[in-house]
């Protein structure tokens, strides 16, 4: 029998928690004699209902270290995690990283395995917003870049790295000759996963909605929420929403509880429900159930996708074109006019939801991809 192959992921971002649960499941139900997996928090979200409660409730393999790295300026953070990588790596001796998305923590993990000459594998490759102001698109095109093993969510991301010069490779596949795979999405993984788990049946109830109708919204990127007016805006967008077309319900991030006095101005609504953060359990059953979703989250606004519903995105560019072009994903910034003609817009469209993110086993294609990148 030969040796299991020695894989850590990292999370740190609540989003990166969820991801890493499909391939941890893939790893414990099937591949338990191949490979030894371990999981590396970083601890970059700080908030407890932001990070633990999602292991503890969700069936998730515990990190066997966390950093507690926390908040910081963008370099103090990457640094911080870089060294405590560091140390791990040592420790450990990973024969691949992987890592997910496009956060401080996928870059700070990368480039440290990138620098110990430890392979790099990356799940979410591939996505352009073709904005880089954003420090999440610096963060993803440097990371594809680092990496050996690409996992695409879409053709489009294929194609997105075949015109930075990044081709496929038949193998074996090194940092010079990388692998690039249409793995589907590992999001719909999770998505078909947990719509099937016990729900909690009074959630609604709990936040004030009883069995109407409701839009759920999230809001959580500094460009809306980190300038006081533009979160004011936002949420008086929200509340003409709540009272002309349906209640909206508010799950607040960490983020945003620096404006409790805003907060507390609309928290007095009674067709704008503010919520403290929701597991992904509580927001998996929101997204099933509600009638249109409002986001700044490009995590959320594919969700929305996966349960066929109408996403708003507070963005003026997203990552997901394909869903802009088939008509499910309004772009509509954070003016307050353009939100409120928006929702407008969508409430009623009519919709359709093509197979863009593959059948529910990315986790699977990921996990063979990687044995047969250890048999080379």
């Amino acid at each position: 029998m030969s040796k299991k192959f020695n894989l850590i992921q990292i999370v740190g971002a609540r989003p990166q928690i969820i991801k890493s649960a499909a391939l941890s499941r893939a790893v414990r139900e099937q591949y338990q004699t191949k490979i030894n997996l371990e999981t590396l928090h970083t601890g970059q979200h700080y908030d407890m209902g932001m990070s633990d409660v999602f292991f503890s409730k969700m069936d998730i393999d515990e990190p066997y270290v966390n950093l507690k790295i926390g908040s910081g300026n963008h370099a103090e953070q990457t640094a911080s995690i870089m060294k405590g990588c560091e140390k791990e790596f040592e420790t450990i001796r990973p024969e691949g990283v992987l890592v997910y998305g496009d956060t401080n923590s996928t870059l700070a993990a990368a480039l440290t395995a990138y620098k110990m000459n430890i392979p790099v594998f990356h799940v979410e490759a591939g996505l352009r917003s073709h904005n880089l102001q954003m420090p999440e698109e610096c963060n993803r095109i440097a990371v594809d870049h680092m990496s050996t093993l690409l996992f695409c969510p879409t053709s489009t991301s294929v194609l997105n790295l075949e015109s930075e010069g990044i081709n496929k490779s038949d193998g074996p596949y090194s940092i010079k000759s990388p692998g690039i795979i249409n793995s589907g999405d590992i999001m719909y993984d999770n998505s078909l996963y947990y719509s099937t788990q016990a729900s909690d049946d009074e959630l609604f109830n709990k936040l004030g909605i009883g069995s109407e109708e409701f839009i759920l919204a999230t809001c959580h990127r500094p460009s809306n929420v980190d300038d006081q007016e533009t979160f004011r805006s936002i949420l008086e967008s929200l509340s003409w929403i709540s009272s002309h077309i349906a209640p909206v319900v508010l799950p607040l991030h960490p983020r945003v509880q620096k404006h409790k006095d805003i907060l507390n101005q609309y928290s007095t609504i009674e067709t704008l429900h503010l919520a403290d953060p929701l597991d992904y359990g509580a927001i998996v059953q929101l997204q099933i159930n509600c009638k249109l979703v409002i986001t700044d989250s490009g995590g959320v606004q594919k969700e929305a996708f996966f349960f066929r519903k109408p996403c708003l995105v507070l963005r003026d560019e997203t990552e997901w074109m394909e869903l802009v072009d088939n008509g499910n994903v309004i772009l509509c910034g954070n003016a307050h006019e353009s939100i409120k003609k928006g929702a407008i817009e969508l409430i009623d469209r009519e919709l359709s939801f093509p197979d863009f993110y593959g059948d529910g086993r990315s986790a699977i294609r990921i996990v063979d991809s990687i044995l047969d990148f250890h048999s080379c």
